[in-house]
């Protein structure tokens, strides 16, 4: 295990776009100034991150902060799987280390996120959080949110079509309604129904913005079929119509 960089996990990521890099042979350079890198390697080679110079062979896993350098040498053409992703602002909760050097077998995880990200872009998220937290295990850098609320965050994350109830969200907790309610106003500052509410919206805002789909098809995927109730929420949650988000600036992965 390598350095670690404080991240926020409290809350899932916010973006996440999952793929193969194709690259080599030769030197490459990348910098992402808003998101973390994932890299996943099924061969071997030289790199820099930052400052430190690091190797990394078969079964090896990098995480790049946003805005750190790095710069590989690939010795012929390669192939690696990726994850591009950009965590909330605020205080971090957790750590996660730059590079893992023993092989852990992550990879068919990162495969069914890859699978997911377009048809079930909730569930792929809800996998992806789950594995981050896996990472960070080894180097938590504050007590994180209690056992139940992330239980309950996971639940509705890969349910965010569904319709949910939160005796039904609070009974996978392991704990009543009125404790998960408390638990939430405590750990989050917000109701569940609300945490739920602002994630469909960003969801939808990322869809809207990311593909050419209909407001309607967008609006049953995230669990707010009605029209009317669909934009109350983005324009309660996001300060702005559906509409105007298609024509806003998205963020590229």
């Amino acid at each position: 295990m390598h350095d670690a960089h404080p991240a926020r996990l409290a809350l899932p990521p916010l973006e996440l776009r999952c793929g193969m890099g194709v690259h080599g042979p030769g030197t490459e350079r990348f910098r992402m100034a808003n998101h973390w890198q994932m890299h996943v390697y099924s061969y071997s080679a030289e790199l820099s991150i930052g400052a430190a110079h690091l190797t990394v062979n078969p079964g090896t896993v990098t995480l790049i902060p946003p805005g750190v350098p790095s710069t590989y040498r690939f010795p012929k053409r390669v192939e690696h799987r990726y994850a591009h992703f950009r965590l909330g602002d605020g205080e971090a909760d957790a750590a996660l280390p730059l590079l893992i050097a023993d092989p852990i077998a992550i990879d068919a995880d990162l495969a069914e996120v890859m699978a997911w990200q377009f048809e079930r872009p909730a569930g792929a998220t809800a996998c992806f959080w789950r594995l981050l937290w896996k990472l960070a295990a080894p180097c938590v850098a504050r007590a994180r949110p209690d056992t139940a609320v992330r239980a309950a965050m996971a639940h509705l994350e890969a349910n965010l079509g569904a319709s949910l109830r939160v005796a039904e969200v609070a009974a996978v907790a392991g704990v009543s309604h009125n404790q998960l309610i408390r638990l939430f106003r405590a750990r989050l500052g917000t109701t569940p129904l609300a945490w739920l509410q602002r994630r469909r919206a960003e969801t939808a805002a990322y869809l809207i913005r990311s593909t050419d789909r209909s407001l309607g098809s967008i609006a049953s995927e995230v669990g707010l079929p009605d029209r009317q109730h669909f934009n109350k929420v983005i324009r309660r949650c996001l300060g702005c119509a559906p509409s105007r988000l298609r024509n806003a600036p998205g963020t590229s992965l």
